[in-house]
């Protein structure tokens, strides 16, 4: 009685799916006529037994009829035909391979690099019935990414030799790429010993606050221009640095890329200057002298002259030095209204001497 039972359950069955096969057909040939994936059905031997519109496409196929009874292996280039047979073979072992970068052929034999991934049907009892892959021409995408990498490259080649640092951070400060100014001014060798470190590492405590405030402003702005901060090198010295940074989008999210260039010899310069005024201010806020700025009449600029014009309000030229006992000076008011003669004192820088 059980026998019978079970045999009426798979009749019963087997009616069921037979009245639903045709729809199931007509479910599986509109999704292959109007997907825009390149699917391929075979069996384990790899024949082809059914495939979409797409994958006619992407082979240069004239029909469905000319595709099917043909071989997977066909449309792969003969140096890649270990990889193909291997990929095959994991699908039906382990069930399924993904994303398979492999040279595939078209029907004329002309080649495109494509992605390939594959999955394994099985049938009631479990054992091997079908292979279903998608295949994806990535020839656009390839070019892209060779352009990137060239323009990345050129780009690269120009900053490294302005002598300028160049740096590429995560949205957190994370660096992911550099080159070697930037190394030279951190202080390290090689990119490995600050990959995945945060620009935290080597800014200088009293900066830090600035620095964090930089990063906010870039990624909320998209920019940052003429940021100085002081970086702390391996060796433990103060570097100062101008950091130009800019947001780009990335397949793996944003990314900040920097330019920062040390402005040591610049920093120098302006402190000696300072340094130069202020002892010029000194001496000249305490001499006994009496010292004015003058323009010469018959210099053609005031920088030939070495003179402030500023000092002159448009007036005729004043002595560029002159002692406090001078004569002119003992006749003369405190407070001049209008210059002294022209022929009085004389410039004697080259060409006015006589």
């Amino acid at each position: 009685m059980n026998d019978e039972n079970k045999n009426a359950q798979e009749s019963a069955a087997g009616d069921v799916l037979s009245a639903n096969l045709p729809a199931a057909h007509e479910t599986l040939g509109n999704i292959l006529e109007y997907t825009p994936d390149a699917i391929t059905i075979a069996d384990p031997q790899g024949v082809i037994t059914e495939c979409s519109k797409a994958t006619l496409s992407v082979h240069g196929v004239g029909s469905r009829q000319e595709m099917i009874g043909r071989n997977i292996f066909e449309f792969f280039a003969e140096r890649e035909m270990a990889l193909a047979q291997r990929s095959l073979q994991q699908v039906i072992e382990f069930g399924s391979v993904r994303e398979v970068e492999i040279t595939c052929l078209r029907d004329d034999g002309s080649e495109f690099p494509a992605e390939i991934s594959a999955s394994l049907i099985r049938d009631a009892r479990g054992q091997p019935r079908a292979v279903i892959g998608i295949t994806k021409d990535i020839s656009r995408r390839n070019a892209v990414q060779s352009a990137m990498r060239e323009s990345v490259n050129k780009y690269r080649a120009l900053i490294e030799t302005t002598g300028t640092g160049y740096l590429i951070v995560d949205s957190s400060g994370m660096v992911m790429d550099a080159n070697s100014e930037f190394l030279r001014i951190t202080g390290y060798v090689s990119m490995h010993q600050i990959a995945g470190r945060s620009t935290s590492d080597w800014t200088a405590p009293h900066d830090l606050t600035r620095a964090r405030q930089a990063l906010r402003e870039c990624l909320a702005v998209g920019f940052i221009r003429s940021i100085e901060l002081d970086f702390v090198n391996r060796a433990g010295q103060i570097v100062p640095v101008e950091i130009n940074a800019k947001v780009v989008e990335a397949d793996e999210g944003l990314r900040i890329l920097a330019l920062c260039r040390d402005i040591t010899e610049r920093r120098e310069s302006e402190d000696a200057l300072r340094r130069s005024e202020a002892q010029f201010r000194l001496l000249f806020e305490n001499t006994r002298d009496a010292i004015f700025w003058a323009l010469c009449i018959t210099c053609p600029t005031p920088a030939r002259a070495n003179v402030d014009s500023r000092q002159t309000n448009g007036s005729r030229p004043w002595p560029l030095t002159r002692s406090a006992g001078s004569p002119e000076m003992r006749s003369a008011p405190h407070a001049w209204t209008s210059p002294p003669t022209p022929t009085a004192w004389p410039c004697t820088r080259t060409p006015c001497l006589p």
